[in-house]
């Protein structure tokens, strides 16, 4: 290495690989991989030179070193690692064509790849800061994905970060920059990856995207191979754009939460004017600010116009008038979902079916689809949800009206989904389809996911297809569930999904077979995916079973990581006084920080079983 960097990021991989070999114009791009699955490498690395073209000229900043290797590893304890020129990714992003019609290695290869800058050329000062690698390698991932598949895979990919970062916050409330730790690892979790993600997609709304790209661009050149920590990155905004987000700053990284809005219009016809109401309602403490300030856009559309309004948001409760020329027919609060949050905002059903089918940013016709979800009993909103399933909308918005229709079980509506599905080439809309059909308990529903599980070409339609008809078909539930355990699929999504559906042979009389089933495919030989779920799953019978907590208690030292770490938790649930004592030993030879936290749970866990 000629360039300087962080000791950490330091790699050695020894193995037997076959070395594939690629360019980004004079940038060699190496794929190492095992000879036995060479042959589907192009399918998780062919965008490689694309991902590192778009980071570099989207950065403004040529990818800063002379090579770039991929090399995979087996039983690797993480997804990727961003070895600095040389990644170290988990070898089950190799897949095959038939897995790739629902499995892309894209996202990963983006991941890494964005981590070559932020966290390789500018690395973080102290662990606090990290979401200065992993958020921001988080949203450059998105960054890519609106580039190569569009805005709408770019909303949808906003949106997942933000539910994950709130559900996260329910239950591990802490600020994104955060130095209160055990181990880094504690660190490493949605808080600094999605929550840091959501945060740069709302630098970016506030700035603009000429600004926004001005900022990282001088951000990247001022620190090139230094360490920075977040002041830092808030200085280079205001250096680059002149803008001061301290207050930005303070409320989205040093402190935790984020607002819960509850907002409402009332539109008065006489002086045609709209007010709204804007009322923040999350419960304030020392970790959640009373009060969110952020910029809004409010659309605002009529049988005349649409237009958008920035409000800026100051208080906890506030109310802004706007001058119209007509009784509204949609008013969007936060167009186009920039901003982290919550949101209660009472439209009628008209409102909705008029969103769900004319609002022009995808993640604006999702939410109202998901809000029809509660009037599905309609006629009328039964008719839109039909209407959008059969429709070219985004995946996702066709996703969630099929959920909503899952929910009526009546048979003209099951013999509208298969009708659907017999045309559809989406296998995430198929898959969809499928995992409704599990509330339909008609015998030709039965039928139709026999004939999915024998003919359709995806892993994962196939798996739901398991699901469902194992929920539905208690009679043949065994059969389906042992012809599902001889299917191979990728990362072996039939066997877990059938393995897990043998809990619903607890207090039958299949109990014992089930059990049986469980524990041939928890013992060492069987793929890593098989062993966790058929371990946690046969966890769910120790209560009638004793025996059971010493089956899997006698594989606690287990070399696989993953599960090793999964019979540690099943064991703070089942276990006994043997098990603590050995527990406690195990928390001093274990070296990985999420696996101490495991130990330190299922201690906690047994601990308080044991004093009742």
């Amino acid at each position: 290495m000629d360039k300087p960097h962080s000791s950490y990021l330091i790699s050695i991989v020894a193995g037997e690989y076959v070395k594939l070999q690629d360019y980004y114009l004079d940038i060699p791009l190496e794929y190492y991989v095992y000879k036995t699955n060479a042959k589907y490498a192009k399918l998780s690395f062919e965008k490689t030179p694309e991902i590192m073209k778009f980071f570099s000229e989207k950065i403004g900043y040529k990818y800063p070193y002379n090579k770039y290797a991929q090399t995979i590893v087996e039983d690797f304890i993480y997804g990727g690692m961003e070895n600095i020129t040389a990644t170290t990714l988990t070898s089950t992003t190799i897949h095959d064509e038939r897995a790739h019609l629902d499995v892309s290695s894209d996202g990963l290869v983006a991941h890494e790849m964005a981590h070559q800058w932020w966290g390789d050329l500018l690395t973080c000062r102290s662990w606090e800061h990290t979401w200065l690698n992993e958020g921001f390698a988080t949203y450059f991932t998105a960054l890519y994905f609106e580039y190569a598949r569009g805005k709408d895979e770019f909303q949808y990919s906003v949106y997942n970060m933000q539910r994950t970062a709130k559900f996260a916050d329910m239950s591990d409330k802490k600020p994104t920059v955060w130095n209160r730790y055990f181990d880094p690892t504690d660190l490493f979790g949605p808080h600094i990856y999605q929550r840091g993600g959501a945060i740069l997609n709302m630098i970016r709304f506030i700035l603009g995207d000429e600004l926004f790209w001005k900022a990282i661009n001088y951000y990247a050149r001022k620190y090139e191979y230094q360490n920075v920590e977040t002041n830092d990155f808030k200085i280079a905004i205001e250096e680059a754009t002149g803008y001061n987000l301290k207050w930005f700053f303070d409320q989205w990284l040093y402190k935790a939460g984020y607002p819960i809005f509850e907002v409402s219009y009332v539109y008065n016809d006489t002086t045609k004017t709209l007010r709204l109401t804007v009322e923040q309602i999350q419960v304030a403490d020392s970790l959640t600010p009373e009060v969110f300030k952020t910029p809004v856009d409010v659309e605002i559309t009529t049988k005349e116009s649409s237009k958008t309004y920035r409000i800026f948001i100051s208080e906890r409760k506030q109310t802004f008038d706007f001058s119209v020329n007509s009784k509204p027919l949609m008013v969007i609060f936060d167009k186009g979902n920039w901003i982290l949050k919550d949101l209660f905002f009472e439209k009628s059903k008209d409102e909705l079916i008029y969103q769900a089918l004319n609002a022009s940013e995808m993640i604006d016709r999702l939410w109202a689809v998901q809000e029809l979800g509660r009037m599905v009993d309609k006629k009328d909103v039964v008719d839109v949800m039909m209407k959008l399933i059969k429709s070219g909308e985004f995946y996702a918005v066709r996703q969630e009206a099929i959920n909503n229709l899952g929910k009526l079980k009546d048979e003209s509506t099951a013999r509208f989904l298969i009708d659907v599905f017999k045309n559809e080439q989406d296998s995430k809309v198929r898959r969809s389809i499928v995992e409704a059909l599990k509330e339909f308990k008609f015998d030709f529903v039965a039928k139709f996911l026999a004939e999915v599980i024998e003919n359709d070409k995806s892993y994962y339609v196939i798996a739901s297809a398991v699901n469902s008809l194992a929920l539905i078909d208690s009679v043949n539930r065994m059969s389906v569930i042992k012809n599902a355990l001889a299917m191979d699929s990728h990362q072996e999504i039939i066997r877990t999904t059938a393995l897990r559906r043998l809990s619903d042979f607890k207090n039958t009389k299949y109990e014992k077979e089930a059990i049986d089933i469980l524990k041939k495919y928890s013992v060492r030989g069987n793929h890593p995916s098989v062993r966790i779920t058929a371990i946690s799953t046969l966890s769910i019978f120790a209560d009638k079973e004793p025996s059971i907590k010493d089956f899997i208690f006698g594989m606690v030292n287990t070399p696989e990581f993953i599960v090793r770490m999964v019979i540690y938790n099943v064991l703070g649930d089942i276990g006994d006084q043997e098990v603590l004592n050995y527990l406690k030993l195990a928390e001093k030879k274990e070296l990985d920080g999420r696996m101490l936290q495991a130990i330190w749970d299922a201690i906690a866990r047994l601990e308080r079983k044991l004093k009742g």
